[in-house]
């Protein structure tokens, strides 16, 4: 069946060879490129997690930032809005006093002209009066 020879040792001794030159030549080169490029690969995949995780947390630290400027922002304008009312509140009243005050100046000189006219009116009405009584007797 099968015939054992010395071919079949120099063909074992040339494959050994063979491997021994292949692994030397290519096959340890070529694992040690493929154990780099697997170290790269978890050194950037450990970067990537530890900036994703940074950026998680700058971003959490800015919506809070951002909430918190917000809120200030809020309770500054409603502090305003209070402040504008509270001046315009201040303005009506006194407006309102001055208004008040001016309407009774006015009403006073209303009162002294409309006493002028009566007496002026009174006097007329006493000459035309006059003037009837003469011409009529």
């Amino acid at each position: 069946m099968l015939n054992l020879d010395a071919s079949i040792l120099v063909v074992i001794i040339l494959i050994s060879l063979l491997v021994k030159i292949l692994n030397k030549i290519y096959f340890k080169p070529v694992g040690k490129i493929i154990d780099e490029r697997e170290n790269k690969i978890s050194q950037d995949s450990r970067k990537l997690e530890s900036m994703t995780a940074e950026i998680e947390e700058k971003t959490q630290d800015i919506e809070k930032i951002l909430n918190e400027s917000r809120k200030e922002s809020m309770r500054l304008q409603e502090e305003l809005i209070q402040k504008g009312e509270a001046v315009r509140d201040q303005v009506v009243i006194e407006t309102r006093k001055k208004s008040k005050s001016l309407f009774g100046e006015k009403m006073k000189q209303l009162d002294v002209e409309i006493s002028r006219a009566e007496k002026y009116l009174s006097n007329e009405i006493e000459l035309f009066s006059k003037k009837v009584r003469d011409t009529f007797l």
